[in-house]
């Protein structure tokens, strides 16, 4: 049906049927055909790619360099240590990985092409958000997940210390939380940029918080404090620079105070708000002290890294950051490529922020995407996407080229094109002054 969708949606709504398929679909509802496996949202992404080919829907998209940027990251790491050594990992697993993320990302350069189907899309989501917290409400209650007839999901929710940790259609609770966190800053930007759909964004950011509360896990929540508080930094944008380099000293007069690696604190915040923060923090000092194993191609062998590993794996330990993930997968320039795209996007979301010839309406938006990245990296301490989860990701990322379609990527504002028509008559017929530069001329 999502399929479907897919193709018969008007194009600033199509990739609503992908958001669809993730927040109603498990991985446990999948195809398999040859040893491969087509899960809901592959098949979906499929249906997508075919459509964008066959209505010829890249030809309006002009190739940017950040677009480069994303596919050396996921050229090396879906490839290059598959290619150079190989051991212990899934040539196939790496493939589909490959398709489902180039995939995704095609498919918003495609169908996502300015700020009103970036608003469209969100609108969507709010939508979807709200059914997802019902269902989510109603296993927080009974501990019973409704998604489970699909597969993929156990029935009996997981409960740790006396509160259940909700998953939904998920791989994990940490994951569903991590959907909900994501999705809060992009409903307060909706309800800014397009106070029509107001109602429906504050329903939609109040589903997306509930979906954290749900989730019963300290990683989303973390990412919604992340998230909020970004928010909030809205009235300091000028001054983020100096923001930034007060963090940085922060954490370097904190790593100079501490006995231990800095990144010690992530498990002395999880005494505050609970969670497995010491095994995140003993999993980063790992990657370090191994370093020699992974930094030229990745490794496939981490079971020693830490005493506990994977029931589906014996050659993997629980590898539970992101940025550790990227390590692994394809070493040193595989990290380096992935902090270069996420250090570009931010920067992209902030520059549009601040482009004053834009409304004030939309730079707010494109920084409450800046806020929703936000939520995903501070999930990346804690969780690697393993899931359906990546949609809402590269919704994200993809928003990367609108966002610096504002600009012209150097800072300046892109010129505003100067109207041809005549001026009302005033004084006799003559032609309109041009505009000062900059300011848009009225109409």
């Amino acid at each position: 049906m999502f399929g479907v969708l897919a193709f018969a949606l008007p194009r600033r709504r199509a990739f609503g049927a992908v958001l669809a398929t993730a927040t109603y679909t498990t991985y446990g509802d999948a195809l398999d055909l040859g040893g491969l496996s087509f899960y809901s949202i592959r098949i979906v992404i499929v249906f997508t790619l075919i459509r964008v080919i066959v209505r010829s829907e890249l030809k309006g998209v002009r190739f940017q360099a950040f677009d480069a940027l994303f596919a050396a990251w996921l050229i090396v790491t879906c490839l290059l240590y598959v290619t150079l050594d190989g051991s212990y990992v899934n040539f196939t697993e790496r493939l589909g990985y490959l398709g489902d993320v180039g995939g995704l990302y095609i498919i918003v350069r495609a169908l996502v092409r300015n700020p009103d189907d970036l608003a469209g899309t969100v609108a969507i989501l709010a939508l979807l958000l709200i059914p997802l917290a019902v269902l989510m409400g109603f296993e927080r209650i009974t501990g019973r997940n409704l998604f489970a007839v699909l597969g993929g999901v156990s029935e009996w929710s997981q409960v740790r210390n006396g509160t259940v940790r909700c998953q939904g259609p998920f791989n994990h609770s940490i994951l569903a939380g991590t959907f909900g966190a994501a999705a809060f800053p992009l409903m307060v930007g909706l309800s800014v940029f397009r106070p029509r759909s107001r109602a429906l964004a504050v329903v939609g950011a109040l589903s997306a918080a509930f979906v954290v509360y749900t989730s019963g896990s300290s990683g989303p929540f973390s990412a919604l404090i992340v998230a909020s508080i970004g928010l909030g930094m809205w009235w300091i944008r000028t001054q983020i620079r100096v923001v930034r380099w007060a963090m940085l000293g922060g954490l370097v007069v904190i790593a100079i105070v501490m006995k231990a690696p800095v990144w010690y604190l992530i498990s002395r915040l999880s005494d505050l708000i609970g969670g497995d923060g010491w095994y995140r923090s003993k999993l980063i000092d790992s990657a370090v002290n191994h370093f020699s194993e992974w930094w030229l191609i990745g490794t496939g062998y981490t079971a020693h890294w830490m005493e506990t590993g994977i029931p589906s794996s014996p050659y993997s330990a629980d590898i539970v950051n992101e940025f550790v993930n990227q390590g692994i997968r394809g070493g040193l320039l595989c990290l380096v490529l992935f902090i270069a795209t996420l250090s570009r996007s931010f920067a992209a979301m902030g520059t549009a922020a601040k482009a004053t010839s834009t409304p004030l309406g939309q730079r707010y938006f494109f920084w409450t995407v800046g806020c929703s990245l936000a939520a995903h990296v501070a999930s990346f301490f804690s969780v690697t996407y393993f899931d359906q989860t990546i949609s809402a990701y590269y919704l994200v990322i993809g928003s990367t080229v609108v966002a610096a379609a504002v600009c012209d990527g150097q800072g300046r504002e892109t010129p505003v094109r100067q109207p041809t028509r005549l001026a009302p008559p005033y004084r006799g017929w003559r032609r309109a002054a041009p505009p000062a530069a900059g300011i848009p001329a009225e109409r």
